[in-house]
């Protein structure tokens, strides 16, 4: 056994990373496109309104060499003016990511369980696996992709988290929140919420339960509704004492001082534009829903800026077929949970338009796909 062998440790030997679909430029590349538009990574089309200004900021400001608002005090007083909750409450944190990091090394020890609900968002189990954390999937309930709420409570006895996605990615279903609530009451274990979409879903939340419950976390993020994926900016909330915890976790300069300015600017200056962003997402998702009817392609009503389609068994095919046109979408077909799904995202009308076009194009109503 060689020196690395021995000093890797066995959890991260054998740790599968994070699935990415190809990048824009590799795609360009290989099919020779000019063009590639995301619809497989849950983003907004467009940057934010203040990012000219943004710009114009940073050629004033010039302080690229120095370490600015280390404590993050500024930010994390705005997203408390955000989610209408006290600043001692929150935890900003370098992406929704970095704050499953975070977490995952405050509660996790070698072997300790993490219960999941499959299909959802598999950072769940890859960051608590880094941790030295063992996933075990209490899988969402066939077709419906309910939470089984009897499942996660009996899992929960011998864990030390539980995840749930709501809404949940890739199906874009919720769960009442009376459900949530009886998971998060009667779990034996730390309850992470994600709303990384509850902007889409009429900002219903279960925020309002940390004063109830000492054992939750809500994880949100900027890279949705903000429009700033790119700057890799999110932020946690649970009660005082734990926010205290998982800020001394955090590393003090996660987040760059751009992407803190830009968070910045969007809750300060931009929430009109955010607002007029996110109503034009929701009637587009109707617009495409109603698309899909259309078509006759089975899909789940979506309380997210994406949805999950099922084309069968030429779903791969035509995964394939679209990118060779620089429409990438989320090919979850080869999944059980998943088959024969694709996730596919909400963006600007033009866009949307674009991909209902090549869509219409590879199918036919009588003898379905048209290679």
């Amino acid at each position: 056994m060689s020196k690395l062998q021995k000093a890797l440790l066995p959890w991260i030997a054998d740790l599968e990373p994070y699935a990415w679909e190809e990048s824009s430029e590799d795609l360009k590349r290989r099919y020779g496109l000019q063009r590639v538009i995301r619809f497989d990574a849950n983003t907004m089309p467009t940057v934010p309104a203040c990012y000219d200004r943004f710009l114009d900021l940073l050629r004033q400001d010039r302080q690229a060499n120095e370490y600015k608002d280390f404590s993050y005090v500024e930010l994390q007083a705005l997203v408390a003016g955000y989610t209408a909750i006290e600043p001692e409450k929150v935890v900003v944190c370098a992406s929704g990511d970095e704050g499953l990091d975070i977490i995952a090394k405050a509660f996790l020890l070698e072997g300790d369980r993490v219960v999941v609900s499959k299909p959802t968002y598999s950072m769940f189990s890859i960051q608590s696996g880094i941790n030295g954390g063992k996933a075990v999937n209490v899988p969402l309930l066939p077709e419906t992709f309910s939470l089984d709420a009897e499942g996660l409570i009996a899992a929960s006895r011998d864990a030390k988290l539980l995840f749930i996605c709501n809404p949940n990615n890739p199906t874009g279903t919720v769960n009442p929140r009376e459900t949530i609530e009886y998971v998060i009451r009667e779990a034996d274990c730390m309850v992470v919420v994600d709303e990384a979409y509850f902007e889409f879903n009429d900002r219903e939340s279960v925020q309002d339960l940390i004063a109830t419950y000492d054992n939750l976390i809500v994880l949100r993020t900027f890279s949705k509704f903000a429009a700033i994926a790119g700057a890799r900016v999110g932020y946690l909330l649970t009660n005082p004492y734990l926010a205290s915890k998982l800020n001394a976790i955090r590393l003090p300069m996660g987040i760059s001082y751009f992407s803190m300015e830009i968070a910045k600017m969007v809750l300060a200056e931009d929430m009109v534009w955010v607002e007029q962003n996110l109503q034009m997402i929701l009637v587009e998702r109707s617009r495409m829903q109603a698309a899909y009817t259309d078509l006759d392609l089975k899909f789940w009503p979506s309380r997210a800026n994406f949805i999950l389609v099922r084309f069968g068994e030429r779903a791969s095919v035509i995964a394939a077929a679209l990118k060779q046109r620089g429409l990438v979408v989320r090919d979850y077909s080869q999944k059980a949970e998943t088959a024969g799904c694709l996730r596919i995202g909400i963006r600007s009308p033009e866009e949307n338009t674009i991909l209902l076009e090549a869509v219409r194009a590879m199918l036919d109503q009588s003898t379905g796909f048209i290679s």
